[in-house]
């Protein structure tokens, strides 16, 4: 009876410790996804403990997606690096930091929240392509910031977003015609001068659509809206691709090329606007389209700002030209006799 008895009681104990188990498991798994949520998020507790490890010039783990509230407020941080996890700077995160001179923003984060680097030692900025909005009074009071770079990206910056700055000088990256873009004036200090720059474009292809003189080889000419690097164009390529059908013909022509003089002649116009390429050691077939599109993109204008263009482009919205009879004067070359869209 008295064997009966207790092993019933371990039986009990036994299922009892069971439950408990699968209890605590389900609980861990319930909250797991709350906990790990957390652990991404960058506190003002874990941020002590950054500058803490590394000092007071910080680079921030890739485990973290979030800049907390107050994550560095009022800290001695001189310098920051902002992994590409982090996809989120919340409102104050910098507030206060006075020995903050310099801070790289990845292209993750899409917007710089109110007051998040409000009174702190900022020389010069905090403004990637990603970002759309600045908040209001994100950089208030940053004495030191003589010069901001806004891209054309962003479509909204709140009030007195850099009132009681050192600002003299605000560039603006547009794409569109300037009167379309928005007013910023509230935000910005009345003594800032407003620069609007625009991106480096192509401005026209040719030669045009049934131009009477058109060559008997490749022949491209790009003309952009402003002065370009000729070092930058010369590191990106063009792809010359044919479009019928069951063909695979495509003839790449690498600017950078090792063998680009062997294959292609280039000329710039003296004031860095227009680019002539001239391309006849490529064979094209006859009574065939082909498609022009520049598939690396480095090009860059004199400014520094990149071609506004993605990779990969067809030039002017995909020009294509169509080759012909072949001229008794050029055997084997093709002639050029539409290009469209004009």
């Amino acid at each position: 009876m008295k064997n009966s008895t207790t092993k019933k009681s371990q039986m009990k104990a036994s299922k009892l410790f069971t439950t408990s188990i699968i209890t605590i498991l389900i609980l861990f798994l319930t909250f797991l996804p709350t906990i790990e949520s957390k652990a991404t998020v960058l506190d003002a507790a874990r941020a002590a403990a950054l500058i803490a490890d590394q000092g007071t010039a910080v680079t921030i783990p890739s485990t973290y997606t979030v800049i907390g509230d107050l994550a560095f407020f009022d800290s001695s941080l001189t310098s920051v690096t902002i992994p590409n996890s982090v996809t989120s700077i919340a409102s104050e995160a910098f507030y206060g930091c006075s020995r903050l001179t310099t801070i790289s923003i990845p292209d993750s984060v899409t917007s710089i929240p109110d007051r998040a680097f409000k009174n702190s030692g900022l020389s010069s900025v905090v403004i990637p392509s990603s970002v759309t909005s600045i908040g209001s009074e994100a950089f208030y009071g940053c004495s030191n910031l003589t010069a901001v770079t806004i891209p054309d990206s962003v479509n909204s910056v709140g009030s007195d977003a850099f009132k009681n700055s050192g600002l003299s000088l605000v560039t603006i990256h547009v794409s569109e015609a300037i009167a379309n873009y928005p007013n910023f004036s509230t935000s910005l200090p009345s003594y800032s001068t407003v620069l609007y720059q625009p991106l480096p474009q192509i401005a026209s292809f040719s030669p045009a659509n049934g131009a009477a003189d058109v060559p008997t080889e490749i022949y491209l000419q790009l003309e952009f809206n402003q002065p370009m690097n000729r070092n930058s164009v010369m590191d990106s390529v063009l792809r010359l691709s044919r479009l019928d059908s069951g063909h695979q013909q495509q003839f790449d022509l690498p600017l950078n090329s090792a063998k680009a003089s062997d294959l292609i002649q280039v000329a710039w116009s003296p004031d860095d606007k227009k680019l002539t390429i001239n391309a006849n050691a490529f064979k094209l077939d006859t009574v065939a389209t082909y498609k022009v599109e520049m598939i690396e993109n480095r090009a860059k204008g004199a400014n520094g700002l990149a071609l506004n263009l993605t990779q990969p482009v067809d030039l002017l919205g995909g020009i294509t030209f169509t080759t012909a009879d072949q001229e008794k004067a050029h055997a084997g070359q093709p002639k050029i006799v539409s290009i469209y869209p004009a």
